[in-house]
């Protein structure tokens, strides 16, 4: 439970300092809702899915690193083809946004799964 914590709240740090300087780069109200949605998107599905990564990391590191690996990619297609059109958000700044925070949310899990 430690370890999800930590991983939560890094990860919140990490997205917020990332839209923080995404922002400076979508200025209008549009590109920046876009941004605050995908970053709560994220947020939700890297810590949501973060125990049963860990749990199958434990056991098969490559198992592990596959399944968070498609929960990204699932989450990128599903903002691409769902979520962007439905919610008429700006689609450059709303997958723009879901990429950078996949990433930076990415870089912080390793140091959570041990």
């Amino acid at each position: 439970m430690k370890a999800l914590g930590g991983f939560a709240a890094s990860s919140v740090a990490a997205v917020a300092v990332s839209y923080l300087a995404a922002a400076a780069f979508f200025e209008s109200a549009a590109e920046r809702e876009a941004l605050r949605l995908a970053a709560v998107a994220v947020l939700a599905v890297q810590v949501l899915a973060f125990p049963a990564v860990r749990a199958i990391v434990r056991r098969n590191l490559v198992a592990g690193w596959g399944l968070g690996t498609m929960l990204r990619v699932s989450l990128l297609v599903v903002a691409a083809l769902v979520a962007v059109p439905v919610l008429r958000l700006d689609r450059e700044a709303a997958l723009v946004g879901t990429v950078i925070f996949l990433f930076v949310t990415t870089l912080v899990e390793p140091i959570f799964l041990k």
